[in-house]
């Protein structure tokens, strides 16, 4: 059996942020069409995003937490929130999981929630290891609930 070449990738409107391949031990080819891969890229955006549940100080929503902070002013009764222009473009993020180049799951989500300087200085090495080994995991499971 020729050896597999896998890989995820993190892009914004198309530019890659990060692209990382790795290897993935006892991989059972039919988790490709299993939900448990579904539910694996979910876990892996929700690692990027950040949630109540995942902390972490690389997560965009601990960075958009660190943006408000540092310009904070207690001074202003209310802090008008910036309106996104109707001609004004919407960012989006795409996370893919490939094999042997080729898309087998990718998912969307907007970067227009998190502040521009944020969104636009995304840097996630931090949680490459823990994206990695929730992939690697999910492609080796061998029982799985096929999609049919």
């Amino acid at each position: 059996m020729m050896a597999k070449k896998f890989e995820f990738t993190l892009l914004i409107n198309g530019n890659i942020i990060c692209q990382r391949y790795f290897g993935v031990k006892n991989y059972n080819q039919d988790s490709i069409k299993s939900y448990e891969l579904r539910d694996c890229i979910d876990r892996c955006v929700e690692l990027i995003t950040g949630s109540r549940t995942f902390s972490h100080p690389e997560t965009l929503r601990a960075k958009t937490e660190d943006y408000v902070w540092e310009n904070y002013n207690p001074y202003l009764d209310e802090y008008p929130l910036p309106e996104q222009k109707d001609d004004e473009k919407e960012d989006i993020f795409k996370f893919q999981i490939k094999i042997d180049n080729k898309v087998v799951i990718e998912t969307d989500f907007s970067g227009n929630i998190y502040p521009p300087k944020v969104r636009y200085s995304v840097d996630i090495r931090r949680i490459i290891p823990q994206i990695v080994t929730e992939i690697q995991e999910t492609l080796a499971l061998s029982k799985l609930e096929l999609v049919n």
